[in-house]
């Protein structure tokens, strides 16, 4: 390497067009920018384009290592993207086929009086809740059987349940009475 190449001479010096920086008479290159000197006649390359090796870091670290170009890394092409799973054509639709008992029909109310009836049947309120469920779920049948509504197997549950409870009530009934007349029959003193 020549001292041209560095620099150029000592001498008088004249500042960078580009950076300000004071640049040596005779010297080709700005030593902090890297573009060329205006007075150099043999300088080709324009101030836009330094020339290869240029674009120095600064005084004291030498230029950056400029290796051969290499793309960024990038996976193997595997294709285009198959999109998402189809299923087999299976034909044209058709429905399940039927059970061992067919669902309610969608729309179809379920009587309140059954629901009543079963409710009354089940908490029984001292047998006036059974006379009740009785009431309730015979209405709630009729009505059933007229508006062709839904909750027959609770009504039926109703009555049964009442039937249960009066049964209960007069089973109790006796019971009470016989025990009440066998304590007035019996003396408990000498």
């Amino acid at each position: 390497m020549t001292i041209e190449d560095q620099g150029g001479a000592l001498g008088a010096s004249s500042g960078c067009p580009t950076c300000g920086t004071q640049v040596n008479p005779g010297a080709r290159y700005c030593q902090g920018c890297g573009s060329p000197v205006a007075g150099d006649d043999r300088a080709s390359v324009s101030p836009a384009q330094p020339p290869a090796g240029a674009g120095n870091p600064g005084p004291g670290y030498p230029p950056p290592y400029q290796g051969p170009y290499q793309a960024p890394y990038q996976p193997p092409s595997q294709g285009p993207y198959p999109g998402p799973y189809q299923a087999p054509y299976q034909g044209p639709y058709q429905p399940p086929y039927p059970g061992y008992y067919s669902p309610v029909p969608v729309g179809q109310r379920t009587n309140g009086m059954a629901i009543a009836s079963l409710v009354l049947g089940i908490v029984w309120l001292w047998w006036i809740g059974s006379i009740l469920a009785l009431v309730f779920g015979y209405i709630a049948l009729g009505q059933i059987k007229q508006r062709h509504e839904s909750g027959r197997g609770m009504a039926i549950a109703g009555v049964v349940l009442g039937w249960v409870g009066i049964v209960t009530g007069v089973f109790f009934g006796v019971l009470l009475a016989v025990a009440a007349r066998h304590v007035n029959t019996t003396s408990f003193g000498p």
